[in-house]
């Protein structure tokens, strides 16, 4: 028996209704609304209708928001297999990078980060059996991205899926996260170091700075079993002390800007 058979088309028009009586004050109008949201999410087309939605610029900002956190909740419950229900392996596959793809260009910070953090629990499960582009998608829009808020979102959703796979500390994820470390990690090297020369004046150099620290912090604890055996990793824990030895420096000898006229 198909288990996606009869499933009941959602429009777009109503789930951005039925997302609009979620965010609703009055609990009479807002419960209702909640439990057709969970009640919709073994549909099969659910997710995608969730994305079109979160991805919509003419659907309000908060609608948008709630779309990205129920198809983030729609995918952590309902993306493995089930006997009854879930998402086809077509719509994964279709889902999966539309995903990559919106993320990089969503302009509202809350939005995007609900879609890395989805894009992060589909990994957990799909990565790199399923989604074996995974890390080297990211990766290209980062390098090929033509607008700083691309490659920064890129970042994003990089920091966000190492974070969730350094999670899994046992098991074949763990060892593949170390046989892609090494070439993650070079690549985020040479960012890193055409970024923190201009981090005290550009505010996009500055957070490229910031995440690349912190997906190579992650990736230095979880991504190496010895990372002395890296060349990169080493050059990096030398160069990296230098550079904040010297922007300790240059924070100290900065002047504090003048006090508020009275």
């Amino acid at each position: 028996v198909d288990p996606h058979a009869n499933a009941p088309n959602i429009s777009h028009a109503q789930l951005v209704s039925v997302l609009e009586a979620a965010l609703d004050a009055n609990p009479a109008r807002r419960q209702p609304a909640e439990q057709l949201l969970q009640g919709w999410e073994p549909l099969p087309s659910y997710p995608s209708s969730l994305h079109a939605v979160a991805t919509e610029p003419t659907v309000g900002t908060n609608q948008r928001w709630l779309a990205a956190v129920c198809l983030k909740n729609c995918v952590t419950r309902w993306w493995r297999p089930r006997p009854t229900g879930g998402v086809t392996e077509e719509e994964k596959a279709a889902l999966r990078a539309a995903l990559l793809r919106s993320t990089g260009e969503e302009t509202l910070l809350p939005i995007a980060k609900q879609a890395a953090l989805t894009i992060a629990k589909i990994a957990r499960i799909d990565w790199p059996q399923k989604w074996p582009e995974l890390l080297p998608t990211i990766l290209t829009q980062i390098q090929q991205g033509t607008s700083d808020l691309t490659r920064t979102r890129s970042l994003l959703v990089l920091h966000t899926v190492v974070k969730e796979l350094s999670a899994r500390v046992v098991g074949p994820v763990r060892r593949h996260l170390q046989e892609a470390s090494p070439q993650v990690f070079s690549f985020l090297l040479s960012l890193w170091q055409s970024a923190h020369p201009l981090a005290l004046e550009n505010i996009f150099a500055a957070e490229t700075e910031l995440i690349t620290l912190k997906v190579m912090r992650r990736l230095l604890v979880y991504g190496f079993s010895r990372i002395d055996q890296s060349a990169d990793a080493t050059a990096f824990l030398e160069q990296g002390l230098g550079v904040m030895q010297g922007r300790e420096g240059v924070l100290i000898d900065t002047p504090p800007p003048p006090p508020p006229p009275p």
